[in-house]
């Protein structure tokens, strides 16, 4: 670290109480009381000069204090992301964009993935598309934020801004939007690149369902949050989700799916056996929900419905290869242990 930066909460502190001269006077101090700096750490001293420069609305000093530092070491991304801050601080996005788009597309070698820089990098460019209101290249940013987020981050919580980047993807329809969305962050766990997934799918779900009146929309949320907490083992949470949806309508084949999934994972499984038959006509049309029963009944040790269901979703025309790969997998597998049960009586 910089010896500049190992003073850098004492010059924030001054610069959040106005205090600018006090922290220009207290850098000059740092600066003057160390002998045989590096370069880096001379333009160290130079970024956060302007820093504060640019925090008291001197913008041509700012200028001048990052020119100095860049003249000093080319390559620091923390001077560069200093004055893609200054920019954006002043509404020159443009500006600040195109710092960002090179720091972007190249990370200096001081600035690895996922370090913090790399991190300030993306917040930055994602404050910067929010302001310009260029809300497909703000989803880009923050997809490739989201391993190195939490579900306590500032970039997460702006609701409206976050609801604007989702529903680019799909302007015409909000519900597909919210859908791609929160099955996106799920995959995102489900292949180990992002801890949080579906934490952070849950906080994204229930924030649309907080915004939205819409009974169907409501109904269809309730729907992705009872699928995420059943496969979470969270049941009373997706219990919780099921009534929900249900004091809204009773005829939903996810929420009757996922109804029978909720009732396997407790331990009934012939009641989920005679809920099934009940609605099976229904939930047969529907390949994602067939293809989620099979594998619960599988799951369950009922390997005769997980072989129907299976051989009901191959049925269906223009599966997705995913949806067609998992449930020829769960007919195989099911038609195996039935054989080796048969075999064993």
């Amino acid at each position: 670290m910089s010896l500049i930066n190992q003073h850098e909460v004492r010059i924030n502190q001054l610069c959040r109480n106005r205090r600018y001269g006090d922290a220009l006077s207290f850098l000059k101090s740092v600066y003057s009381d160390y002998v045989g700096l590096s370069a880096l750490e001379v333009a160290s001293y130079y970024t956060s000069m302007a820093r504060v420069q640019s925090n008291r609305g001197d913008y041509d000093s700012a200028d001048a204090l990052f020119k100095r530092s860049l003249d000093i070491y080319p390559d620091s991304s923390e001077t560069k992301l200093a004055k893609a801050e200054s920019y954006i601080q002043r509404g020159k996005l443009n500006n600040a964009a195109n710092i960002l788009k090179d720091l972007y597309e190249v990370p200096p070698a001081d600035m690895p993935i996922g370090s913090r820089r790399w991190v300030m990098s993306h917040t930055l460019m994602l404050r910067c598309m929010k302001l310009r209101g260029d809300y497909k290249a703000g989803l880009l940013c923050f997809n490739a934020l989201l391993p190195y987020l939490d579900s306590r981050d500032v970039a997460f919580r702006d609701r409206d801004f976050m609801n604007r980047m989702v529903r680019s993807t799909h302007p015409d329809s909000p519900m597909a939007a919210t859908g791609s969305f929160s099955k996106y962050l799920r995959e995102r766990e489900a292949t180990g690149t992002h801890l949080y997934g579906n934490a952070f799918a849950c906080i994204f779900l229930e924030n649309r369902l907080s915004e939205t009146d819409d009974k169907y929309h409501r109904v269809v949320i309730h729907s992705f949050l009872a699928r995420i907490y059943l496969d979470a083992n969270q049941l009373e949470k997706a219990r919780e989700q099921i009534e929900s949806a249900r004091a809204i309508t009773e005829i939903n084949p996810y929420i009757n799916g996922y109804s029978i999934g909720l009732t396997i994972k407790c331990g009934f499984n012939e009641k989920a056996r005679a809920e099934y038959q009940a609605h099976a006509e229904e939930l047969n049309r529907h390949a994602p929900i067939a293809l989620f029963l099979a594998r619960s009944f599988q799951m369950a040790g009922e390997y005769d419905l997980a072989m129907a269901l299976s051989k009901t979703v191959l049925s269906h025309k223009k599966l997705r290869p995913e949806t067609h790969q998992s449930a020829e997998i769960i007919l195989h597998a099911s038609r195996s242990r039935m054989s080796m049960e048969t075999s064993r009586h």
